[in-house]
């Protein structure tokens, strides 16, 4: 049985992705054209892959010119490769991969198994 709230939540539409909004995998140009809204001016050092929600939707402009709708990157997500040396990972993973590891296989190792979130810029 739902509670008030759920019911309340479903019958917004609440559940599920609005059908103009696409999770894709996306490329530096996707990262590119959202960056400028990030704290951070530096681009992840590791980047290993970039997820992007597009937006195709069409614009008032779009329908007013009877133009096909052109799909824009409102969100990006970055993965990177993880910083070689943390203190808390080697803690929380039971020194899977600390210091009893030479740096080269450690390295090799971490980067096999473990990537982690660089960036998430969602525009304004």
């Amino acid at each position: 049985m739902n509670t008030p709230l759920q019911k309340r939540f479903l019958s917004r539409g609440g559940a599920g992705q609005p059908e103009h909004l696409e999770l894709v995998r996306g490329d530096i140009t996707d990262y590119n054209a959202l960056k400028e809204h990030h704290y951070r001016a530096d681009r992840p050092a590791t980047l290993t892959r970039v997820l992007a929600i597009r937006h195709t939707e069409r614009s008032a402009m779009d329908r007013f010119t009877h133009t096909p709708a052109t799909p824009r990157t409102v969100a990006v997500l970055t993965e990177s490769l993880p910083s070689l040396s943390c203190k808390m990972r080697n803690f929380a993973l039971n020194d899977r991969y600390g210091t009893w590891l030479e740096p080269g296989p450690r390295a090799k190792l971490l980067n096999s198994e473990v990537r982690v979130i660089s960036r998430v810029v969602v525009h304004p």
